[in-house]
């Protein structure tokens, strides 16, 4: 199967532990042929750029769903949902939600799922609203 995705001039997109860089002034098509993980730029979280807890969590399950290795992350996954649910109890509905996808072997469900969660502990969302539009990082 074939991902499309037509990048921005100079945005970056993230396959497996590689960077790649639009050099261009002009949009770019890519192809992708074969079953590797693709995050965009807007929905990479960047080490230092993990602040709180919610963005740790973020920044585990973006380098499980990158490197597919989620077992060896696991621990530390739990580690930060017992500390934001203990800070936060309301972040329960969206920690359950991350732990469907996780259940199912979808991490990049359970990273999208976590975006949900990073609004929520930024205050952008009250627990039950729809989130709004992803805006990124």
């Amino acid at each position: 199967m074939t991902l499309r995705i037509t990048l921005k001039p100079r945005e970056q997109i993230y396959i497996g532990s590689a960077r790649v860089s639009v050099d261009s002034e002009s949009q770019t098509r890519i192809n992708i042929d074969g079953e590797l993980p693709v995050v965009r730029e807007k929905d990479y979280l960047a080490a230092d750029k993990a602040i709180t807890t919610a963005r740790k969590l973020y920044l585990v399950l973006q380098r499980a769903y990158l490197n597919n290795d989620f077992d060896s992350l696991s621990d530390e996954y739990f580690r930060l949902v017992g500390m934001m649910i203990s800070t936060q109890p309301a972040a329960h509905t969206y920690i359950t939600a991350i732990n469907g996808k996780l259940a199912e072997q979808k991490l990049y469900a359970a990273l999208r799922e976590a975006r949900t969660l990073v609004q929520f502990d930024e205050g952008l969302v009250s627990s039950g609203e729809e989130a709004p539009q992803w805006e990124g990082f």
